[in-house]
């Protein structure tokens, strides 16, 4: 996340509960990165040694007139 973006992308350790339009929650990422986001797409990948991992592609929520929802936003 570079500053106040509204994307965010990481790769976790597989989740099959990942699912495009779901909600997340991020903790301990940094400021800027923790908070409420959407998941927009997520690819799910097994190597040959049987691990398993998501990449995870997320966007901030956004209000009928598209912005951003924030909680630190009055």
């Amino acid at each position: 996340v570079a500053g106040e973006s509204s994307r965010f992308q990481f790769f976790a350790a597989g989740n099959p509960d990942a699912a495009a339009e779901a909600p997340l929650t991020t903790k301990g990422f940094r400021p800027g990165a923790d908070g409420e986001w959407i998941i927009k797409r997520v690819v799910h990948s097994v190597d040959g040694t049987g691990g398993y991992t998501s990449q995870i592609d997320c966007e901030k929520p956004t209000d009928d007139a598209g912005h951003n929802i924030s909680e630190d936003e009055e």
